[in-house]
């Protein structure tokens, strides 16, 4: 072979191994690229919810009060008996202690503190370099509440203070020592309705008025919270009641005479945009609202103005979210609280039980007989509010805060529209708001599978994929979206959900009449299409046709069917 020739040939192989290093390479990117978008879902099994995953209720009140409350006994009998009153949970003689022995008493003992809100998960990957945890209102994660980087998988993620009678979506994405993603399948849970407690370091009894459905509509959380007084916050409590909780106007229920004699230079201690504060009333003495006379209570013609100014300030929509407090939080708290719920709708058991709940934070029973000595404090309230016209305790709340302390209906209507978030209305709520995750799964759809009603998984497939299920079904079930069995070799187009049910067996009486006359009866499995091609005759058409005479051309066996086939000559 000549020189020529063999450079010629040798240029050629060359070039031959540049273009499959250069196809390996793309190969390789596009192998990377598809892998980084499968990784969505290939190895999302590698990392499951230790709880809180497949769509269960979950308890957030802490025990004790979950009992009380569910228990609707108006008796504080019942509440002694089922929390024990010793100096290790209460702390008797409370204004004995200095801020910062009161931080660590509430910190460590306060019954307050919701339950259920640690999100754990394990995982089976080699090489992880951190994991992120995302938590959203919303599966595809466009209303992101938290997004947590170096997520500590021994320890877990806290949702904060959640929200009763909620949804909630998370995941949890491993970043690899190779710099690749996997993601973990989309775990979601709700949240039980419930009272509402709220954790705010150093400060107790604090929980939030709303979360009901009342005759107004669904009194919303997050406008209006009660607590107890707020001179001993913490850097962290002052961060969760300012920016978490977005709190910005606080009521103090105590009279600047207090404040200057038992706290002196701290009001307005939470430096909030608004503060008021007024010499306020507890309970009633049960007496006519016919009788005017000189009181301590809310029956106390002496007392009704200051009921108008504290009232207006919720009549306010600029105002929200809002705290009002007295000193430990119940019994001037607890006067305003019955005031406002029993206006906006509450029944008469909410108001006792919210009542009764002070008894669990560690400044709500200080002296363990006040339980029996304040039992008739909030009957007496019902009382009086009950002794004004109206068909509803709301109708004579109302009465009683037009006639009697001088607001305007108007005013009424505020209150109640603010808190239902009716249109014009709606308060915007800074910690609510919600930012949607860079990576969204824009181009992906969800598909839930549900297991019998007992299990649930979500996974994303992008959009024209085929998906799998992600755990067998036993002999005689089968998967079906809205009933109808599933074909699992179609694309995925938009979010479904495919559940495990049990597959009955049902008969399709067959009635053939024309040029063919007979009757016949077969059993089709449920979900099953009905084979038309059975019914082909030689020489002859056929038409099927339902009972009311509508011409069937596919038949899905969801129940016992009756089909009418008529045969005509060709």
């Amino acid at each position: 072979m000549s020189n020529k020739k063999v450079n010629i040939f040798c240029a050629f192989i060359s070039a031959v191994l540049v273009l499959v290093m250069i196809l390996g390479i793309i190969d390789s990117v596009q192998f990377k690229s598809v892998k980084a978008e499968n990784d969505k879902t290939d190895f999302s099994s590698k990392i499951t919810a230790v709880s809180h995953a497949h769509g269960e209720k979950i308890n957030i009140l802490p025990e004790e009060v979950r009992l009380f409350n569910e228990s609707n006994q108006f008796d504080s009998d019942y509440l002694k008996d089922l929390y024990e009153y010793t100096d290790l949970h209460r702390g008797f003689n409370i204004f004995d202690f200095t801020d910062a022995q009161l931080v660590e008493l509430y910190r460590e003992i306060d019954a307050f503190n919701p339950v259920n809100n640690v999100l754990k998960w394990q995982s089976s990957l080699n090489d992880v370099k951190s994991y992120t945890v995302r938590v959203a209102y919303d599966n595809k994660f466009t209303e992101c509440i938290l997004k947590l980087s170096n997520a500590d998988i021994n320890k877990g993620v806290v949702i904060e203070n959640p929200l009763i009678g909620t949804t909630y979506y998370w995941q949890v994405i491993a970043t690899l020592n190779s710099g690749d993603k996997v993601y973990s399948s989309i775990f979601d849970f709700t949240t039980e309705e419930s009272l509402r407690t709220v954790t705010v370091e150093g400060v107790s009894n604090t929980r939030d008025i709303g979360g009901c459905e009342t005759v107004y509509g669904y009194v919303k959380q997050g406008l209006v919270y009660r607590s107890a007084r707020l001179e001993s916050l913490t850097e962290s409590g002052l961060a969760t009641f300012k920016t978490k909780l977005g709190i910005k106007t606080e009521i103090d229920l105590r009279g600047y005479q207090e404040i200057n004699d038992s706290a002196p230079n701290r009001e307005n201690a939470a430096g909030l945009e608004k503060h008021f504060v007024y010499d306020t009333p507890a309970y009633a003495s049960g007496i006519s609202s016919n009788v005017e006379i000189e009181s301590a209570g809310i029956d106390g013609k002496n007392n009704w103005q200051n009921i108008n100014k504290i009232m207006s300030v919720f009549a306010d929509k600029e105002n929200y979210p809002i705290d009002f407090h007295c000193a430990v939080g119940r019994d001037r708290t607890g006067t305003v609280a019955a005031i406002l719920k029993s206006l906006l709708g509450f029944s008469e058991q909410d108001i006792i039980n919210d009542y009764f709940t002070t008894m669990f934070s560690t400044t709500g029973a200080w002296d363990k007989n006040v339980v029996n000595n304040n039992k008739d404090g909030i009957i007496f309230i019902l009382k009086y509010l009950d002794s004004f016209d109206g068909d509803t305790l709301a109708d004579k709340t109302a009465e009683y805060l037009v006639k009697k302390c001088g607001m305007t209906q108007k005013q009424i209507d505020n209150i109640r529209n603010i808190m239902t978030g009716k249109e014009g209305y709606e308060v915007e709520i800074p910690a609510y708001k919600t930012k949607p995750d860079t990576d969204n799964y824009a181009d992906y759809a969800f598909v839930t599978f549900e297991k019998f009603g007992t299990e649930k998984i979500v996974k994303a497939v992008k959009y024209g994929e085929t998906v799998d299920a992600p755990f067998d079904v036993d002999d005689g079930f089968l998967w079906t979206v809205g009933g109808v069995a599933y074909d699992f070799a179609l694309g995925v187009d938009s979010d479904i959900t495919i559940k495990a049910l049990e597959q009955n067996s049902y008969e399709i009486k067959i009635v053939s009449t024309g040029a063919i006359n007979s009757c016949e009866t077969v059993t089709i499995n449920e979900g099953e299409a009905f084979d038309f091609s059975t019914l082909q005759k030689d020489g002859y058409d056929f038409t099927v046709v339902s009972d009311e005479g509508k011409v069937i051309t596919k038949l899905i066996v969801v129940e016992n069917s009756t089909i009418n086939v008529i045969y005509t000559v060709k």
